[in-house]
């Protein structure tokens, strides 16, 4: 087996799932119904049994918010569920690639995040995402952490989805101009998730550790959705423009804390892979077409 995906049917595992269904690779996916990989017996049970020379994790708990209140959940997805991977993929010396997130640092640094800064999360969604990582670095030499920012996608709940609809039922959406990020696309992280399997299945892997993948450029919220509309509308996937106000963090009732800078520096993976830089404005664009 080449590669093993957790998550299968989420908005990034599905992205890869589609990509390696137009690849030779072999591969399975399983969602969190069919593989509960917080339970190490059943991990190890599965990954022994199919032994894939790759496993993709692209399971996790996401509710920011409900993390606050659904802590144990949150950790034991997060942060036990990669540790239950990384045991099980040292015995077979399969390589894990795993998703992670910004919101391991905790924002105030206004020109953004290089891999090796020092980390700080603000909330407890960001701590077990982090810790984690962490497990990862201890269990499992063989390893690619992807930290990722704002994810989007035709599948699954996102930001884009959320904006479509307000703008569907609301003549006025107030959205926060004071964090900000960089917007990526799940298709495009599949497709780097791809490209660092591939180099593994033919022996020419990039070096492991940390990297940080995201679209370009920066932006706020407010200037994301105000873009999401903007083509929403010329492709009629919205009837006209809702007024979109611009609000600070303060004036929401947001039960975690968010980072305010948000921006991560991919200089590393992009030497690595020899890639340029990608615009979220185009992946929008592609998004939104398959939603037409």
């Amino acid at each position: 087996m080449d590669i093993l995906i957790i998550g299968a049917k989420g908005q990034l595992g599905s992205e890869v799932t589609e990509l390696l269904s137009n690849s030779s690779y072999e591969h399975i996916g399983f969602n969190s119904s069919e593989l509960d990989i917080t339970n190490f017996k059943k991990v190890n049970k599965t990954i022994l049994k199919f032994k894939p020379k790759i496993i993709v994790n692209a399971s996790a708990y996401t509710n920011v918010d409900g993390a606050e209140s659904k802590i144990n959940k949150a950790f034991k997805t997060n942060s036990e569920a990669v540790k239950n991977l990384s045991r099980t993929c040292s015995i077979i010396d399969s390589t894990l690639i795993h998703v992670s997130t910004d919101y391991v640092f905790d924002g105030t640094l206004e020109t953004g995040y290089e891999e090796n800064h020092l980390t700080s999360p603000l909330n407890n969604y960001g701590q077990s995402k982090l810790d984690g990582e962490n497990h990862l670095r201890k269990n499992l030499k063989c390893h690619y952490i992807l930290r990722t920012s704002w994810v989007f996608g035709k599948n699954g709940k996102n930001f884009v989805k959320t904006i479509l609809n307000l703008a569907k039922k609301n003549n006025e959406i107030k959205v926060v101009n004071d964090q900000y990020g960089k917007p990526t696309s799940a298709a495009s992280l599949a497709k780097i998730i791809l490209s660092i399997s591939e180099k593994c299945i033919k022996l020419n892997p990039i070096a492991y550790g940390t990297y940080n993948f995201a679209n370009t450029p920066c932006v706020s919220w407010f200037e994301f959705a105000t873009k999401i509309c903007e083509e929403a509308e010329k492709k009629n996937l919205i009837d006209s423009l809702p007024k979109l106000s611009a609000i600070k963090t303060s004036e929401i009732n947001s039960i975690a804390k968010r980072p305010k800078y948000s921006k991560l520096k991919t200089k590393k993976i992009k030497e690595a892979l020899s890639i340029k830089d990608i615009f979220w404005e185009k992946e929008l664009q592609k998004m939104l077409i398959n939603l037409e």
